[in-house]
């Protein structure tokens, strides 16, 4: 056994031994039940509260599948970045990066990526020779800066946006 301290040791059974300490036992309950309930800490609704964005991404008036879009926050101190998917139909589900459903209370600005051809389908030397013919919706809508998207969250209700992409 390696003594830890005067009173406690770590076995080389990988047990913690507190035989010798002069805890009252009830402490040692107290100690033990904080040691076992420690790592459920993290579970359940913590973390910053968020509301629920859900909406249509279209381009000349068919649904854009397979975007990518970021919510970049105006003020980072007060909000998280968050991202989204769309599917087949163009449908999207905000997150914010920490896996969290939905946005924090904010102003967002928002850029929207999609390829013609999944980039994993092209081979490496092809994609310096397709440039920005392979975009699916202008090239404005990549950079939150020149897209022209924002949305405000106000927190605590589901919100709904479609973005309306056009030339």
């Amino acid at each position: 056994m390696q003594a830890l301290g005067k009173h406690c040791e770590w076995s080389s059974s990988g047990t913690f031994n507190m035989a010798n300490s002069r805890l009252s036992r009830a402490s040692k309950l107290l100690l033990g039940a904080s040691l076992v309930l420690l790592p459920l800490a993290g579970c359940g609704p913590s973390g910053p509260k968020t509301s629920s964005l859900t909406g249509v991404v279209t381009y000349a008036d068919k649904p854009v599948k397979d975007a990518s879009i970021l919510f970049a926050p105006v003020d980072l101190s007060n909000s998280q970045p968050g991202t989204a998917t769309t599917d087949k139909d163009g449908k999207y589900v905000a997150i914010t990066n920490n896996n969290l459903s939905g946005l924090m209370a904010g102003e967002y600005k928002i850029s929207v990526v999609a390829y013609k051809v999944p980039l994993q389908n092209i081979a490496p030397a092809d994609l310096a020779r397709l440039g920005d013919s392979n975009l699916a919706v202008p090239k404005k809508y990549n950079d939150p800066e020149t897209s022209g998207l924002t949305v405000t969250i106000d927190g605590g209700s589901a919100e709904v946006l479609d973005l309306t992409l056009t030339d």
